[in-house]
Order: structure tokens, then C-alpha cells, then sequence
């Protein structure tokens, strides 16, 4: 077995179990892109929301949220795209699909993807979108 190979099945065995500590947590774990809309959603998110996560996915963050919260919540997403290094710990109140509500502990990065083209890992720069100026056309879902 060459080393290729090797890595290749260790990187293999590392994404599955990754994928399984994703899919079976009870956090709900997402990744969304620079403009706010999602682009992964662990299954978790059925049992909170009421949606799957392919009903989801595609969505912006915004159609979860209530309007009380959306101002709170431009505000911290517009920091991320300056401070894409920052956690934060955010309390938002969110929509399940039912229309009930909820009050909800976030911890965020700015982080959206990490490429590895040939083993060398970098980090994309986050562009920034005037959210605010949008805010009506968020409630989708």
C-alpha cells in the first residue's frame, strides 16, 4: 500500500467520522455562505425546525428568524464579514415551521469553507452584502 493510498484511506475513515458526529449531534450544525443563505444543515435540524435540512438548505438565515431579532441579527452576521475569526455567542428568537416560536443559543464564525487543493489548506475571504437593505426580501420559507 503506498502512502497515497494510505492518506487517502485515513482521510476517508476521518470525513465518516466527522459526518456521523455531525449527523447524530443534538446541536443543530450549519454552514452558510457570504451572503447568509445556507449551504449545509446537519439532519438534527427536522427535530428544531420542522423542516428537513434540504427544505433548508438554500434558505437565508433570515427565514428562521423573527422579525424582532433580524436587526440583532444583521448586525452580527455584517461583524462576522469584518471579524470572520471572532466566536460569538448569540440569543436569537427563531421560527419553527409550525409558526411557533423559540429562544435560541448560536455560536458562530465567520468561517465558510476551507479549500485543500493539493494539501494546501486556505481560507477564502468573506465578501460582505448590505443585509439591511434586503431584509424584506429574507422571509421566504
Amino acid at each position: 500500500v503506498s502512502d497515497r493510498e494510505r492518506l487517502e484511506r485515513e482521510l476517508q475513515e476521518s470525513e465518516a467520522r466527522f459526518r456521523q458526529i455531525v449527523q447524530t449531534t443534538p446541536d443543530v450544525i450549519w454552514r452558510a455562505d457570504a451572503s447568509g443563505r445556507f449551504t449545509f444543515v446537519a439532519d438534527g435540524a427536522v427535530d428544531l425546525f420542522g423542516w428537513t435540512a434540504e427544505e433548508i438548505v438554500g434558505k437565508h438565515f433570515g427565514s428562521l428568524t423573527v422579525d424582532e431579532s433580524m436587526p440583532e441579527a444583521i448586525a452580527n452576521w455584517e461583524q462576522l464579514a469584518r471579524e470572520p475569526d471572532v466566536t460569538q455567542h448569540v440569543n436569537y428568537i427563531l421560527r419553527r415551521r409550525d409558526g411557533s416560536t423559540f429562544r435560541s443559543e448560536i455560536a458562530a464564525i465567520g468561517l465558510t469553507e476551507i479549500l485543500a487543493p493539493n494539501d494546501l489548506r486556505r481560507f477564502p475571504r468573506r465578501r460582505r452584502d448590505d443585509l439591511v437593505q434586503r431584509q424584506p426580501q429574507l422571509h421566504e420559507l
